[in-house]
């Protein structure tokens, strides 16, 4: 399994790279009003519109900004699931890595965000569960 993993506020994340449709650097985006707040708002990406989401709302980790203007992030991963995108604003993509399946430990807390974590070089990444980020963004959960 080939995996994208990012940072965001020192802790590293990971999704499989099969989603990932394209990572560019931060994108300026159009507010939406009364959006939840872990919704930055629209980016047009060469004629498409897509959900900006602020990845550290979107999870409910400490935020340390207080509103929209003042988030700095550099990159941004565009990701496809199941035909439909969505865009995460992230401090930093740091590479590409293959891992075995058989490495990922379970989360505790069964389906939540994550689907699990695994060890690298003294580094726990947390994988992401895309079903559950797609489902928050189109309001479900």
């Amino acid at each position: 399994m080939q995996l994208v993993i990012f940072s965001l506020q020192d802790k590293l994340y990971g999704m499989p790279s099969v989603a990932v449709e394209e990572i560019t650097g931060a994108v300026s985006w159009t507010a939406v009003p009364k959006a939840p707040q872990w919704l930055l708002g629209l980016i047009n990406l060469r004629g498409n519109v897509i959900s900006l989401l602020h990845y550290e709302r979107f999870m409910n980790i400490e935020d340390k900004t207080e509103n929209n203007e003042e988030l700095c992030y550099n990159n941004t991963i565009i990701i496809k699931h199941n035909g439909k995108q969505v865009a995460l604003a992230v401090d930093k993509v740091h590479e590409v890595i293959d891992i075995n399946e058989d490495d990922i430990q379970l989360p505790v807390e069964g389906e939540g965000i994550f689907r699990g974590v695994f060890s690298q070089k003294d580094a726990v990444i947390s994988l992401i569960r895309l079903s559950t980020l797609f489902s928050k963004n189109e309001g479900s959960k």
